[in-house]
């Protein structure tokens, strides 16, 4: 017996609720190794898209690297009512075997015998895709930091962003999450600097026009229109 699966791909998470505002059965979660590498590709992606000439600043990045971090702080909430599966990117390239029969098994418990397992489609590129992001970070900083090893002070300033947000989020157990609109200063109130940042807000932010969501909790409302301070929604209440 074989049954219908519909795999929705979205950069949004899904909106506050206990399960019912989203529509989803079960979640994937792809993420790579070092998380580093999602800021990457996710601002060169975005940049490719707004055909923008600009390189990519440290501003940037640090303040993506917020956004990426909030976004898995999301996810760890609709873990507790959604079934969620984590994916190392790395371990679809290096064992795609393995990976094949932790999707069936996750989607399709009931039983898909090892024979019946499609190829995966593994993309030879991931490493050099890796490697690139790499490159891009460290050129995001070419003008930091000139009095110490380069590399060495890059991932120390992103270690320490690390640091800030899991003792922010109190080790991503705080509820709301903080705002996506607010990484770039996060004690005040603010859009995320530069336009990379603000396209990622967006991106990551609930889409409560899906029409498989239902945003009815204020923070999704104010995050889905950009109110960071969600000052619209606190007229309303008075």
């Amino acid at each position: 017996t074989y049954h219908l699966i519909d795999i929705i791909p979205t950069t949004h998470v899904p909106p506050y609720g206990y399960g019912k505002t989203h529509g989803y059965t079960k979640i994937i979660r792809l993420m790579s190794h070092p998380l580093v590498l999602d800021v990457t590709q996710a601002l060169n992606e975005l940049k490719t898209q707004q055909n923008q000439q600009e390189a990519i600043s440290w501003l940037d990045v640090s303040v993506a690297f917020r956004q990426i971090l909030r976004f898995h702080c999301r996810l760890s909430h609709v873990s507790a009512h959604t079934s969620l599966l984590t994916l190392d990117m790395s371990d679809v390239w290096t064992n795609p075997k393995q990976v094949s029969q932790q999707l069936f098994d996750f989607l399709e418990p009931a039983g898909i015998t090892e024979k019946q397992l499609p190829a995966l489609d593994v993309s030879q590129r991931i490493p050099q895709i890796q490697a690139e992001a790499h490159q891009m970070l460290m050129q995001s900083l070419s003008s930091q930091d000139k009095g110490q090893d380069h590399e060495d002070g890059v991932y120390q300033q992103l270690n320490q962003i690390l640091l800030d947000e899991l003792i922010f989020t109190k080790n991503m157990t705080v509820w709301p999450c903080p705002s996506f609109w607010t990484a770039a200063e996060r004690t005040k109130p603010s859009l995320p600097t530069g336009a990379l940042p603000t396209a990622l807000a967006r991106a990551l932010s609930p889409n409560c026009s899906d029409p498989l969501a239902s945003c009815w909790v204020a923070r999704d409302l104010c995050e889905a229109r950009g109110d960071a301070a969600c000052q619209q929604q606190q007229k309303k209440k008075k």
